[in-house]
């Protein structure tokens, strides 16, 4: 009885929360995915609800209403999760209603599946109550269409996850640490549920709604420390695209690899037809000391008859080791 207060409370603690976050959110108007966050701060507190309420009687019809309560949040938490991760990397999902509506056929059905008598048992062909000095927890055997919501959810947070580990590693420092927040609030849950799944550890206690603790803290976190969602998060690539200066990165051999906007402007070629050649065949910059760092020297291009002047400076990249790699 001890461990079940303790788990009830925690969880009824995670609905308090979530259920603020959602008001918290909708009065705030975020600048990423704003009603998306809404949406899945009250499906966490939904989830959390149920999972209060369900070992509180050791009742097989309570059980089952608070765990058909639980299913009103918990279809929606990863498809949720994934739009959130595309907002956030940059994707506006509002333009593609399509993807929405895809996202959402797997759930209703699932809630239509869960809420009819005999559709139901393509979820829970049996149900009972697994009896223990631990925790009273609903028993069941799982069916082919429970398969098909647990495969939904677990892509859907898969891959949300992988486009924000995508952010992670191309943002500035600033904006790692509110994809760190992100992935810390999905990866204990994840975890949780794939634990949860083989039905035998803890007698079949369902630990994800305790793993939305870790959730609500790094979410806090991220939102109310790092400012998570209300600036889109800033690759080096864009910044290095968009400054005015061109910028042109070469290879061991001087050839050209990569080079921004401004500096695309510059060649007779197209910018895919400039890489790829030696700095040595472009006239103006042929004579720069590619092996001396800072060297600075002006430099006439002509484009289109018309004719391009200018300062370039070479900078030397480095490895560990202290040996040049790379040049710009």
């Amino acid at each position: 009885m001890t461990v079940t207060l303790l788990v009830s409370t925690a969880c009824l603690l995670q609905t308090v929360f979530f259920t603020g976050l959602a008001l918290f959110i909708f009065r705030r108007k975020l600048l990423i995915g704003s009603n998306l966050f809404t949406f899945l701060s009250l499906s966490l507190a939904v989830y959390s609800l149920g999972a209060a309420m369900q070992p509180l009687l050791h009742n097989l019809a309570w059980m089952l209403f608070w765990n058909n309560f639980i299913y009103l949040g918990m279809v929606w938490i990863g498809p949720l999760w994934l739009l959130l991760a595309l907002e956030y990397s940059g994707f506006d999902t509002g333009t593609k209603p399509g993807i929405v509506v895809a996202l959402s056929l797997i759930p209703l059905a699932t809630l239509i599946l869960k809420y009819h008598p005999e559709t139901s048992r393509l979820i829970y062909p049996e149900v009972g109550i697994n009896e223990n000095d631990l925790i009273w927890v609903i028993y069941f055997t799982r069916g082919p269409w429970y398969w098909v919501h647990v495969t939904h959810t677990i892509l859907s947070v898969l891959v949300g996850d992988i486009l924000i580990i995508k952010v992670f590693f191309q943002a500035t420092p600033g904006f790692r640490r509110q994809g760190s927040c992100m992935l810390a609030a999905s990866a204990i849950p994840f975890l949780s549920l794939l634990l949860y799944i083989p039905g035998n550890l803890l007698h079949g206690m369902d630990l994800i709604p305790l793993g939305f603790t870790i959730t609500a803290v790094f979410l806090a976190l991220g939102l109310f420390r790092y400012d998570l969602f209300n600036n889109k998060p800033v690759s080096w690539e864009s910044i290095v695209q968009a400054a005015g200066t061109g910028i042109i990165v070469l290879d061991g051999n001087s050839n050209l690899v990569e080079m921004n906007t401004a500096a695309a402007k510059l060649f007779p070629q197209n910018r895919r037809g400039s890489l790829g050649l030696s700095i040595h065949d472009i006239p103006g910059l042929e004579k720069l000391d590619l092996d001396k760092g800072a060297d600075r020297r002006d430099f006439r291009l002509e484009k289109e008859k018309e004719k391009i002047s200018g300062t370039a400076e070479v900078s030397l990249i480095h490895d560990g080791s202290g040996r040049v790699i790379s040049r710009t």
